[in-house]
C-alpha cells in the first residue's frame, strides 16, 4: 500500500513538475521578472548608459518570449498552464513598458488607454465566448500589426532617447491609430463568432464537430476593410 502511495506521490509530482516548471514556463516566469526590472531601471534611467541598460533588459524579456515558444513546440512541452502563462506575459510586458513611458512622454497615456480597453474588451468577450466551447485560433493580422509595432517603437525610444518630441509624438500617434484599427477588428471578430452561433442556435459543444470557419470569417472581414481603404483613399 505504501509502495503504491509512494508511487502515486511520484507521478503526481511529475505532472506538476511538467505542468507549471517546465523550461518553457521558467521562461515565462523570467520574463514576468524582467519586466519589472526594466520599468524599475527606466523610471531611474538619466543617461545614454541606463538607457542602453534598460533596452538590453526589454531584449532579454522579448528573447524569452521568442525561446519558450520554440522549446515548448519544439520538444513537445506545451502545457494547458503555459498556453495561460504566455499570453498573459506578453500582456504584462506591453502594458509594463507603455507604463513605463507614460512617466517621460505624456500622449503615450492614450496609447496605454486604448491598449488596456482593447485587452479588458477581448478578456472579457473571450471569457464570455468560452462558455459556449469557443476558442480564438491565434492574433489576427492587425493585432499582430500594433504588437509589432509598440516593439519597434519602444526600442527606437529607448536606443534614441533624445529624438525630438515632434517626430516622437508622430510615432505614438500612428501606434494609437494602430491599436483603434485592432480594437475595432477584434470587435468585429467577437461580433462575428456571436451571429454564427446565433444562426446555429447551438453552443460549439453542441455543434458536434460542425465547427464555425474562422478563417473564413477572418477573411471576410480582412475584405471588408480593404473595401473601406479604398473608399478612403478614392
Amino acid at each position: 500500500m505504501n509502495g503504491h502511495k509512494k508511487a502515486e506521490n511520484k507521478k503526481k509530482r511529475t505532472e506538476f513538475l511538467k505542468e507549471y516548471l517546465s523550461v518553457p514556463n521558467i521562461l515565462g516566469y523570467v520574463r514576468i521578472v524582467l519586466v519589472f526590472v526594466y520599468l524599475a531601471v527606466y523610471i531611474n534611467a538619466d543617461t545614454t548608459k541606463d538607457f542602453y541598460c534598460a533596452t538590453a533588459v526589454l531584449s532579454a524579456s522579448m528573447l524569452t518570449d521568442f525561446l519558450d515558444g520554440q522549446i515548448a513546440r519544439r520538444f513537445h512541452m506545451v502545457t494547458q498552464w503555459g498556453k495561460m502563462l504566455d499570453p498573459f506575459a506578453d500582456k504584462l510586458t506591453l502594458g509594463i513598458v507603455l507604463l513605463g513611458f507614460t512617466f517621460r512622454y505624456p500622449l503615450m497615456f492614450l496609447v496605454l488607454f486604448v491598449f488596456l480597453v482593447k485587452e479588458l474588451f477581448m478578456g472579457i468577450a473571450g471569457l464570455i465566448l468560452m462558455k459556449t466551447g469557443w476558442r480564438t485560433d491565434g492574433a489576427m493580422w492587425c493585432g499582430k500589426v500594433a504588437t509589432a509595432g509598440l516593439y519597434a517603437i519602444s526600442i527606437l525610444m529607448l536606443c534614441l532617447p533624445g529624438l525630438p518630441h515632434s517626430f516622437l509624438n508622430l510615432l505614438m500617434a500612428v501606434e494609437l491609430l494602430l491599436m483603434f484599427v485592432a480594437l475595432i477588428a477584434y470587435m468585429e471578430l467577437y461580433w462575428e463568432v456571436t451571429k454564427e452561433l446565433q444562426k446555429t442556435g447551438k453552443t460549439f459543444r453542441e455543434m458536434q464537430g460542425e465547427n464555425i470557419d474562422m478563417k473564413e470569417i477572418k477573411t471576410r472581414i480582412k475584405e471588408r476593410h480593404r473595401s473601406i481603404k479604398k473608399k478612403l483613399l478614392f
